[in-house]
């Protein structure tokens, strides 16, 4: 299993770039699935027990204007 993997999208907001506009947390992964594409490239298919998404928020002028979080419990069909 994979305890937890990160994703974050990252945007250029009132010419800043590489700030965090949304960040994706999935914890306790089973892998279901592993393909080796080539040297350098794997697939492969998790199977999250948790899953959260955050979206970071701006004004016109690029000034962070906070945060939204949802998250969800797979295993018990539950929102966290």
């Amino acid at each position: 299993n994979i305890e937890e993997v990160l994703i974050t999208r990252l945007g250029n907001i009132g010419g800043q770039y590489n700030q965090k506009i949304e960040e994706y947390k999935f914890q306790n992964c089973e892998i279901q699935e592993w393909d080796l594409l080539n040297a350098d490239t794997s697939r492969f298919r998790l199977r999250p027990t948790t899953f959260e998404l955050t979206v970071y928020s701006f004004d016109q002028k690029g000034d962070a204007q906070g945060n939204s979080r949802v998250g969800f419990d797979l295993k018990n069909g539950q929102e966290i």
